[in-house]
């Protein structure tokens, strides 16, 4: 499990870069990377594929991503 930056600095990418790439802002990159904030589950996945690796696989800054913390924050979002 790698983090944002991690995986980032892997392809040598800026977080302009990275951010053009996927379709946000700089400023969500680096909140994301700095725990600030956490992408929503859409922009997860648009992670995941750009990065080839599955959404479980991204470490955001310590918790894991897997598929019953995704639900419970889908639920909360369909009430």
């Amino acid at each position: 499990m790698k983090t944002i930056r991690e995986l980032r600095q892997e392809r040598g990418l800026s977080q302009f870069s990275l951010a053009l790439e996927i379709g946000v802002t700089q400023s969500s990159i680096r909140d994301w990377e700095s725990g600030e904030t956490k992408p929503g589950y859409m922009r997860l996945r648009r992670l995941a594929e750009f990065f080839g690796i599955s959404t479980e696989d991204i470490s955001l800054n310590g918790y894991k991503t897997d598929v019953a913390k995704v639900q419970i924050m889908l639920s909360g979002i369909r009430q």
